[in-house]
C-alpha cells in the first residue's frame, strides 16, 4: 500500500454516498517534431464498478474522431484496481516507476497504435484543488521519451507533456461548467493556468516555474483571436505570480481536436507554440452541455456571416 506521501498516485476510496464519484488519470504529450498530440484519458467510477477510456492521437487538420490519426473510446469497462504499482485498463497500462516522479505508459492496439513511453517529472506536482481523500486535483509537467508506432510507422519521441489526476464528485447531470486550461513547458521553464469561468467571480489558479522556483499565479489576462469555429487561432497571456514575476507569452495554435472524454464535458484542445517555440503546450476550452450549445450557435452564426460576405463580394 502507498504511504501518505505517494497515496495520490494510486486510486482513492470513493465517497460511498455519491454514485457519480469519479477519478481521472490523464497523461498527454505534444511532439512538435512530428506535429502530433496524444491523450490517454481513463475515468473510473468505482461506486458503479465501471470505467471509461479515451485514447487519441491527432495532428493539424485532424480535429474530429473520424479524421484523427488514431481514436478509440471504451465507455463501460470494469473498474480497474492496482496490482502493486501497475494499473491496467483495456489496451492501456500504467506503471509507477518512482512515485510522483516517473511513470511508464504502455498501450497496445496492434497495427493501429502502440506506445511505450517514460514520463519523467520536470517539476513537483501542483495541487490545484488540494489533495484530500475525497476530492483533489493535481497537475505535473513531464518529459516524455520512448517510442510509438502509428499504422506501422515507428516514431521516436523526446518531447514534453502533462499529467493530471483528479478525484471527487463529477455528475453527468451538471450543465454549466466552463473553464480554460492552458500550459507551456520547456526544459527550463513551465506554466499552467486554469480560469474557472463558471464561478462568480471567475477564479484563476496556476503556477509559474522559473529558474528552479515555483510561484502561484495570482492573476492572468488572456487575449485571444478565434477562428470561425470559435477555436483559438492566436493567444497572448500576461500573468503575475506571488513573487512579483511577470509571465508574458504569445501563442499560435498548431492543431485542434474536439474531445468528449466524459458525458457532461466537451473540450476544444489546441496544441500551442508559445513564444516562437520557446515552449510548447496546449490550450483547452472546457464546456458543459449548455456552454457547448451556446458555442455551436455562435459558430453557426459566424459561418453564415462569412458565407454571406463571400456571396456579396463575388
Amino acid at each position: 500500500m502507498p504511504n501518505d506521501l505517494t497515496a495520490d498516485d494510486f486510486l482513492h476510496a470513493p465517497d460511498p454516498a455519491d454514485r457519480w464519484w469519479s477519478e481521472t488519470y490523464w497523461f498527454s504529450f505534444d511532439d512538435p517534431a512530428n506535429n502530433l498530440s496524444c491523450h490517454f484519458y481513463p475515468m473510473v467510477r468505482a461506486n458503479l464498478d465501471i470505467a471509461s477510456l479515451a485514447v487519441m492521437v491527432w495532428g493539424p487538420g485532424q480535429e474530429s474522431p473520424w479524421t484523427a490519426t488514431y481514436f478509440r473510446t471504451q465507455w463501460h469497462l470494469k473498474a480497474p484496481q492496482f496490482e502493486h504499482n501497475m494499473l491496467g485498463l483495456d489496451h492501456l497500462s500504467y506503471e509507477i516507476v518512482k512515485p510522483m516522479q516517473q511513470y511508464r505508459v504502455r498501450y497496445d492496439d496492434p497495427g493501429l497504435f502502440t506506445a511505450d513511453l517514460m514520463f519523467t517529472a520536470c517539476a513537483e506536482p501542483f495541487a490545484a484543488g488540494g489533495h484530500a481523500a475525497n476530492y483533489g486535483h493535481i497537475d505535473q509537467p513531464m518529459k516524455v521519451q520512448g517510442q510509438i508506432e502509428l499504422h506501422g510507422k515507428r516514431i521516436d519521441l523526446d518531447c514534453h507533456g502533462m499529467r493530471d489526476r483528479s478525484w471527487g464528485p463529477r455528475s453527468d447531470m451538471q450543465d454549466g461548467s466552463r473553464a480554460l486550461y492552458f500550459y507551456g513547458i520547456s526544459d527550463g521553464e513551465s506554466f499552467l493556468i486554469m480560469k474557472l469561468l463558471d464561478r462568480d467571480p471567475p477564479l484563476t489558479i496556476g503556477y509559474l516555474d522559473r529558474e528552479g522556483k515555483r510561484g502561484v499565479i495570482k492573476e492572468a489576462i488572456v487575449r485571444r483571436k478565434d477562428d470561425p469555429l470559435s477555436r483559438i487561432a492566436q493567444i497572448s497571456v500576461t500573468a503575475h505570480d506571488e513573487h512579483g514575476r511577470v509571465l508574458e507569452v504569445t501563442g499560435a495554435a498548431k492543431s485542434h481536436f474536439a474531445m468528449q472524454a466524459n458525458p457532461h464535458q466537451f473540450a476544444w484542445i489546441s496544441m500551442v507554440n508559445w513564444n516562437d517555440g520557446a515552449m510548447l503546450g496546449q490550450f483547452q476550452e472546457v464546456l458543459g452541455r449548455g456552454g457547448l450549445n451556446t458555442l455551436a450557435g455562435e459558430a453557426f452564426t459566424k459561418l453564415r456571416a462569412e458565407q454571406a460576405g463571400r456571396r456579396k463580394s463575388a
